[in-house]
């Protein structure tokens, strides 16, 4: 047998090796380019807007390079307060409203906090105010506090509102559900007293309140509105800039509206009504003027007049600087303010003054 020569064997190795390594090299290159012909998904020029030219691209070209994109959080939820449309807390949207009777012409703090205010005569032309808030935790000082009266008790249970107030000054009787309130003069410990005449409370007081007499806060769901709100701007068809309701001399009020905030400021014959807790004024995006019969008692020791805040009239509803016609009635023991076609009336969304004034006086009452 022959042997190859040890040099001959080395150069036989190289030579298969470099056959091995062209042949590896041509079918790699042939494999590159037959990917990109076919449509390598996966390719910068894919990536990059090119497609090739029989338009297939494999599943994973979906615009992310086969990374399934992160799951998306769920919409935080919007709660509405039922009462101004505006955006609010979920404990504010299930809270039920705190309302605080105050004398309209004795000193006035925390009314500036109200989303609502809701104006009742009483007799001699003076009248009472409900402050409603979503919650007394944030006023300082509240007050005056004056007495309710069942017509006032009724608007407040129509509204869905827990009432605070210093007394009743009622002689006769009303004809209404009975509606449960807070009484500061049957409930003792929780207003204090200033100048011998003039009731105060705060959020403290407030608080305790609460607590010790098991109030719930929780909103009745059966309430609802007196209107709807309205996703465009609502107008009414005159011009209303400014509006007098004449309850007596020295205790007129008026609405001037303010084109640069959109809102009605309250004033009393005095001038604006000011918040002596923040001297803030106090400013609507609405107002409504309801017409109400009414009743007056004399007897030997005095006279009384009872607001029927429950059988409905008609009235006025202001906003943007304008006026239109309403109706109001009461509906499954709720408001309802409806429009001139007998619908539900639609709103501007904001805060909001309700003035009852008697039906005898509609024609007092002025706007220009």
């Amino acid at each position: 047998m022959k042997f190859i020569k040890g040099g001959n064997l080395a150069k036989l190795v190289a030579f298969f090796l470099i056959v091995t390594i062209l042949t590896c090299t041509v079918a790699f290159a042939s494999g590159g380019w037959q990917s990109f012909t076919e449509g390598d998904s996966d390719s910068d020029d894919i990536a990059g807007g090119v497609i090739p030219p029989d338009g297939n691209v494999d599943e994973n070209t979906d615009g992310n390079n086969g990374v399934t994109p992160p799951p998306q959080d769920e919409p935080a939820p919007v709660f509405t307060h039922y009462l101004t449309g505006l955006t609010v807390t979920a404990e504010e949207a299930a809270r039920a409203p705190l309302a605080f009777v105050y004398s309209s012409t004795d000193p006035i703090y925390g009314l500036s906090y109200s989303f609502l205010t809701v104006e009742i005569p009483t007799e001699d032309g003076k009248t009472r105010l409900l402050g409603v808030t979503t919650g007394s935790d944030y006023i300082g000082k509240i007050g005056s506090i004056a007495p309710s009266r069942d017509y006032i008790n009724a608007v407040a249970k129509r509204l869905g509102i827990t009432l605070i107030h210093k007394g009743n000054d009622d002689s006769f009787a009303y004809s209404d559900v009975e509606f449960p309130t807070l009484d500061l003069t049957v409930h003792g410990g929780y207003s204090y007293t200033e100048y011998t005449e003039y009731h105060y409370t705060n959020s403290d007081l407030v608080s305790a309140l609460f607590k010790n007499t098991a109030t719930s806060s929780a909103k009745d769901p059966s309430v609802l509105a007196p209107f709807t709100f309205s996703s465009a701007t609502v107008r009414g068809d005159k011009s209303a800039s400014t509006v007098v309701i004449p309850y007596a001399e020295g205790n007129e009020t008026s609405l001037i509206y303010d084109a640069a905030t959109s809102t009605y400021t309250l004033y009393k014959s005095s001038g604006a009504i000011k918040d002596l807790l923040n001297d803030k004024s106090c400013n609507y995006a609405n107002a409504f003027v309801l017409y109400a019969n009414s009743t007056t008692y004399e007897t030997q020791d005095a006279t009384e007049t009872v607001i029927d805040t429950v059988s409905g009239g008609v009235g006025y509803y202001f906003t943007m600087g304008t006026v239109q016609r309403i109706s109001w009635i009461s509906d499954g023991g709720n408001l309802v303010f409806l429009d001139e076609d007998g619908q539900r009336l639609a709103v501007n969304c904001g805060t909001s003054y309700i003035a009852f004034e008697r039906a005898s006086k509609i024609n007092n009452t002025t706007y220009n």
